[in-house]
This record gives structure tokens, sequence and C-alpha cells, in this order.
């Protein structure tokens, strides 16, 4: 009876464990994410940045105000200042440790693109959620909201 007991407190404390870890769909589906910067996968020049504090440093660069949100279904990316919205889903294609993760997106209009989500480490040695998410000609950078 005694072996019974110390099973049953090892497979409970095993399952405990196991959920507490956060799925890469949870760690995705966390944060919503804005728009850092639009980068030019052809030349590396920035088409686009969030905000005009960014648009100090890139003067030909237009300010889009884009967020994207993914939900443990799906994603939407929407330009908040036009209106315009796209959806689509995504799965995990490739682990990259305990911090970063490759997802495979496809919208709803079969178009693919891939996202990486991962950890920044900037020069003030603060650490910050970073997606980015590749489509086409273009790289688009976002952090976590």
């Amino acid at each position: 009876m005694k072996r019974v007991g110390i099973l049953l407190t090892i497979a409970a404390l095993c399952a405990c464990l196991c959920g507490c870890g956060l799925s890469e769909q949870q760690r995705v589906a966390g944060p919503d994410w804005r728009m850092d910067s639009v980068q030019s996968q052809e030349d590396g020049s920035i088409r686009a940045v969030g905000s005009p504090q960014r648009a100090e440093n890139y003067p030909d660069a237009a300010v889009v105000d884009l967020s994207c949100r993914f939900t443990e279904t799906g994603l939407t990316l929407s330009n908040l200042d036009s209106g315009e919205s796209w959806t689509g889903t995504y799965k995990l294609a490739q682990r990259g440790g305990t911090e970063s993760a490759i997802y495979e997106i496809t919208f709803d209009d079969g178009q693919t693109a891939y996202a990486v989500r991962s950890v920044t480490t900037y020069l003030d040695k603060e650490p910050a959620d970073t997606l980015i998410l590749s489509a086409g000609a273009y790289s688009i950078t976002f952090y976590a909201n």
C-alpha cells in the first residue's frame, strides 16, 4: 500500500511539472505584437516604421501602425491606420531552445510566411520579446506590447 501511495505522489508531481510549462502556442499567443520596422530583404532598406520617433532615423520610411495578435488557433495582422486586416493559421516548425521557435504561417489567401519568436538583448542589457515575420521580399520586426 505504501508503494502505491509513493507511485501516485510521483505521478501527480510529474503531471504538475509537465503542466506548468507554456506550450509554444501559448508563448507566441501571449502578448500583442507591435511593428517596429519593415525591412526589404533585397537591399536591406527600412521601408516602414511603427512610430514617428523611429521615422526620425529613417526619413524615407512610411509610418504604419501594424499589430499582430496570435491566439491558440490563429493570427491576425491589423493595420490600425487603414483598418485592413489579414488572418491565418500557424504551426510550430522548429524549436530553437527554451526562448525561441520558428512558426510556419498560412494566410487565408494561401500565402505563406515564417515567423521567429525569440528574445533580443539590447545594448542596455535588457531582454525584449521579439517576433520577426518573413513574407515575400520583406521582414517585419515586432516587439511585445
